[in-house]
């Protein structure tokens, strides 16, 4: 697959989120608050800073590139905004230390995540390879990410 350097970071990003996915849902099934806590922390870390590289390298490379391009951008920068709410809704429950509230929140976070994700490998990673044909534009875009992937929400 030509687009392989983007996809393989998005799927990569993807993978390492679902792990955090895992230990949460596992927390939350063992009825232990204190580790959802400290599990959600992890994951909404990992996940506000994945949207961020999104929203400021991945989308603006796109930007522009066709009007299919831009309505998409628009349509992912949409669910990122329910990705956020939902993971807030997460957040919310396991302050008020209800778990079950949090795994009702918690599902349904990780069935939108599931479809978003697919959106983003299936779509986006092949709009990208399209708007970007050079493999070392692609490469610096990748590498612009990960280094927004890896930033702390205090360097912000």
């Amino acid at each position: 697959m030509e687009n392989a350097d983007v996809t393989r970071f998005l799927v990569t990003e993807h993978e390492e989120a679902d792990a955090l996915f895992d230990v949460l849902a596992a927390a939350i099934q063992r009825g232990s608050r204190e580790d959802a806590r400290v599990a959600f922390y992890r994951l909404s870390r990992r996940l506000y800073r994945h949207i961020d590289a999104e929203e400021r390298a991945l989308f603006p490379a796109l930007h522009g590139a066709s009007a299919s391009s831009s309505r998409l951008i628009a349509t992912m920068v949409r669910e990122h905004f329910t990705l956020r709410e939902r993971a807030a809704e997460v957040g919310r429950a396991l302050v008020r230390g209800d778990l079950v509230l949090a795994w009702d929140a918690f599902v349904e976070l990780s069935s939108f995540l599931l479809l978003h994700n697919e959106k983003e490998e299936r779509v986006i990673c092949p709009a990208v390879h399209r708007a970007l044909g050079s493999v070392g534009v692609r490469s610096e875009l990748v590498q612009r990410m990960h280094a927004l992937c890896r930033t702390t929400i205090s360097d912000f």
